[in-house]
């Protein structure tokens, strides 16, 4: 067939119309039946090629080293993904309303919903062994470091809590080097050895005999990562599309590049929390990316009904890496995290609904009591003495004392003698206590 009755050929042209826009593996395309008798080869080079031609932007996190076409990465935003981001925008802003929510959950639990998931994939993705129930105790605060494994999960914890200090810094290497240092304190001797990416046919992930990650990429590649991470995470993306976009590949590229001289995981974990909050997305910090990813790329059941397995997402043709299946998939991540923290907040609301018409129900305690311990539910890490009590509900002393002491005697707050004051906090799992014991004495 000549190039003019392959450019006229209706059946090529209903084929590509078909298929440009919809984005399906080598594996799948090779299956479907092919126009004019032509092989799935050259119908797949046809459609990669019009995809590319049909769109106005190159990957903005992308390098042609050799100066070929072939080796060039480039993505477009279909009208799915541009619905997917603006959801985003609107969902993850910060000061929005599950950013408030969000702030009122760390204030509620003293934790962000789903960090322990992810510094868990942390944890995997450095090579470092770690019992999840540690996690949850360090990161709840009950319990002290162990071993090495533990102290590098108490730094990055201790890190994630005090990262307002870092919010007006560059993403430079003074800032990566104090996090690091951060990250080793106590733990430096600890042996760093990164799990390896699963082998595809764009990612083979470590030396030429497979051993070594760290041997895969030379200084020069590093400092490229981190230059073009410095360069498009910043304040000109603010509340933007193109914002959300270069830092989902940048923390990918992190993942990939390993540009850090140790705990690329854990880092790339605090830096995605720094880059969505210099973005003004502060909600999207909190979904639970870093689990998600390395789901996918060890094919864990979660990931089984994902459109594209981990291997297949970017597209290869003569003209480059089409990479925008791949960009989709994180962003679906970011999306679907978005979703459950939203029921996770949502729970929190009903909890906390329950504790109030609980306390209102219950005819042992009078408005100052109910509005106190349904403060203190809310900020379980508060606490009161009798002088405090007195200024704010406009009481004597004597039936200031007398109301906390009540709440002592039912159980819903301790006391403890904090110089010459008297200092009332709440019990352990003060939500379940109020829903328990308001509620058995509303239904008495």
């Amino acid at each position: 067939m000549s190039i003019s009755e392959f450019i006229r050929n209706e059946e090529v042209a209903a084929f590509v119309t078909r298929h440009v826009g919809e984005l399906v593996s080598w594996d799948r395309f090779r299956c479907l039946p092919m126009p004019a008798g032509l092989s799935s080869e050259t119908m797949w080079e046809v459609v990669e090629f019009v995809r590319l031609v049909g769109i106005d932007e190159q990957m903005p996190l992308s390098i042609v080293r050799d100066g070929s076409v072939a080796s060039n990465s480039w993505y477009s935003i279909s009208s799915e993904m541009s619905a997917v981001l603006a959801r985003l925008m609107h969902r993850g802003r910060t000061a929005g309303t599950l950013d408030a929510r969000l702030a009122q959950y760390r204030s509620a639990y003293g934790k962000s919903p789903f960090l322990v998931a992810d510094l868990s994939a942390a944890a995997a993705r450095d090579g470092v062994e770690i019992d999840p129930d540690a996690v949850v105790a360090l990161a709840a605060g009950t319990r002290t470091p162990a071993t090495p494994a533990e102290r590098l999960a108490a730094n990055a914890l201790a890190v994630l809590r005090s990262l307002d200090e870092y919010c007006d810094r560059a993403f430079d290497e003074s800032l990566y080097g104090e996090i690091q240092s951060r990250l080793d304190e106590g733990c430096a001797a600890f042996p760093y050895r990164p799990m390896r990416r699963p082998e595809t046919s764009y990612n083979v992930y470590g030396s030429a005999d497979g051993n070594d990650p760290l041997s895969r990429y030379d200084a020069e590649q590093k400092s490229w990562c981190l230059e073009l991470i410095s360069t498009h995470v910043n304040e000109v993306y603010q509340g933007r599309a193109e914002g959300i976009v270069a830092v989902v590949i940048a923390c990918d590229l992190i993942c990939e590049e390993l540009p850090f001289p140790r705990w690329n995981g854990f880092m790339e974990i605090i830096l995605r929390r720094l880059f969505f909050e210099r973005i003004g997305m502060r909600a999207l910090a909190f979904v639970s990316f870093s689990r998600a990813l390395l789901d996918w790329e060890l094919g864990l059941s979660s990931a089984q009904e994902l459109p594209f397995a981990f291997g297949q997402a970017i597209l290869h043709s003569r003209y480059g890496n089409n990479t925008t299946p791949y960009l989709r998939q994180l962003l679906q991540f970011l999306e679907r995290g978005l979703d459950a923290l939203e029921r996770e907040t949502d729970a929190m609301v009903a909890q906390f609904d329950r504790c109030r018409a609980a306390l209102a129900a219950d005819t042992r305690l009078n408005h100052r009591q109910q509005s106190l311990l349904m403060e203190l539910v809310m900020n379980p890490s508060g606490s009161i003495d009798t002088a405090t009590y007195e200024r704010r509900y406009g009481v004597t002393l004597v039936t200031a004392r007398a109301d906390l002491k009540k709440l002592v005697q039912m159980g819903f707050l301790s006391l403890a003698e904090v110089g010459k004051k008297q200092v009332f906090s709440p019990v352990s799992h003060m939500e379940d206590v109020v829903a328990a014991r308001s509620g058995r004495a509303s239904l008495a």
